[in-house]
C-alpha cells in the first residue's frame, strides 16, 4: 500500500514543489489540492482490484480551508474535517495559508455502502464528539508518522478506515428523540458485540432488552432494513473487512465466516456474492493484490 498522506506540516518554498501527477491528489502552489474527475476513479485510475476508487479525509492543520464539491463551496475550519469521494470533482483551497492534511485510502476498505458515503461527502464534520473525535487524531498521527514501514502503514490505514466506516454509520442514523434513541443505541451495541454468536436472534435480543419481539421489529421500521437483514449485513461487512486485511498467510474463508456467526459456508458464499458482487475468495485475493500494489 502506497503512503496515504499529502500533508504539509511545514510550508516549503513554492518553487521547490512539483505539480501533482495526473489522476492523483497533490498540492500545487501550496494552496490547491485538486481531485480531477474521471470515469475510472479519479484519485487512482490505474490501481488494480475491485472498486479501487479512493476517498480522502481532509483535516485543516492550522486554520481554515475552502472545499468545493460539485460546485458547492463550504468553509472547513480548524477543529473540523471532511470526507471526500474521489469520484466527485472537488477542490481544496487555502486562501489563508492553512496547511491541510489529506489522507487517501481505497474505498474498498470501508464497510458502508456507496449511498451512505454519498450522503456524508463534503459535509463539515465537527471533531469534538463521538467517533468523529477519534478520526482527526488518527488522521493527524498517520500523516505525521515519518515513513512508516509497509506493515505498520497497512495497520494504521485499516484502523483509520474502521473509524471512518463507524462514523459513516453514525452519520446515517435518522434523527430520533426520546427513550427509543437510547434503546436503539443499546441494541446496536449489543448486536455488534455478539455478531459471532450464531444463536443471536430477535428473540434473544428482545429478551436482553426487556421488550417484545414485535416492538423490537417496530423499532427497525422506517430504517429501510429489517433487523434480520441488518444483522446479516453487519456480519458480511466484518467478514469482508477481515478478508481484506493484509497479512501472511491470508485468512481462511471458512474460518472467517464461522468467526462472524455463519454456520453454513455455502450460504455465506452466496450472501457475500449477492451483497458485494464477488465470492469471498475472489475478494480476498483481489484485496491482497491491491495491498501489494499500493506499497512503495
Amino acid at each position: 500500500m502506497r503512503p496515504l498522506t499529502n500533508a504539509v506540516p511545514q510550508r516549503p518554498d513554492i518553487s521547490d514543489r512539483p505539480p501533482p501527477a495526473p489522476g492523483h491528489l497533490g498540492t500545487h502552489d501550496n494552496t490547491v489540492i485538486r481531485i480531477p474527475a474521471g470515469p475510472q476513479g479519479p484519485l487512482d485510475t490505474t490501481a488494480p482490484g475491485p472498486d479501487e476508487s479512493e476517498i480522502a479525509v481532509v483535516v485543516p492543520l492550522d486554520g481554515a480551508v475552502v472545499l468545493a464539491v460539485d460546485g458547492v463551496e463550504r468553509m472547513l475550519p480548524e477543529g473540523a474535517f471532511a470526507i471526500l469521494d474521489g469520484r466527485c470533482p472537488c477542490t481544496i483551497t487555502s486562501p489563508y495559508g492553512c496547511d491541510p492534511a489529506v489522507l487517501r485510502l481505497p474505498r474498498t476498505l470501508l464497510t458502508e455502502p456507496d449511498e451512505v458515503l454519498r450522503r456524508a461527502v463534503g459535509r463539515v464534520l465537527p471533531a469534538d464528539r463521538g467517533t468523529a473525535a477519534l478520526v482527526v487524531p488518527a488522521a493527524v498521527s498517520l500523516c505525521r508518522t515519518p515513513a512508516p514501514a509497509p506493515p505498520l502503514l497497512d495497520r494504521m490505514t485499516h484502523h483509520l478506515a474502521d473509524l471512518v466506516s463507524t462514523l459513516l454509520a453514525e452519520l446515517d442514523e435518522p434523527p430520533q428523540a426520546g427513550p427509543e434513541t437510547a434503546l436503539m443505541s443499546d441494541i446496536r451495541w449489543y448486536v455488534n458485540c455478539r455478531l459471532g454468536d450464531p444463536g443471536l436472534s430477535p428473540e434473544t435480543i428482545a429478551a436482553a432488552h426487556y421488550v417484545s419481539v414485535r416492538y423490537l421489529h417496530k423499532l427497525f421500521e422506517g430504517r429501510g432494513m429489517t433487523l434480520g437483514r441488518w444483522i446479516q449485513l453487519r456480519r458480511l461487512q466484518e467478514c469482508r473487512r477481515e478478508l481484506g486485511r493484509p497479512g501472511s498467510p491470508p485468512p481462511k474463508v471458512g474460518a472467517v465466516a464461522q468467526r462472524w456467526g455463519f454456520v453454513n459456508s455455502g450460504h455465506f458464499s452466496r450472501t457475500f456474492r449477492a451483497a458485494f458482487g464477488m465470492s469471498p475468495r475472489d475478494w480476498r485475493e483481489a484485496r491482497t493484490a491491491a495491498s501489494r500494489s499500493h506499497r512503495p
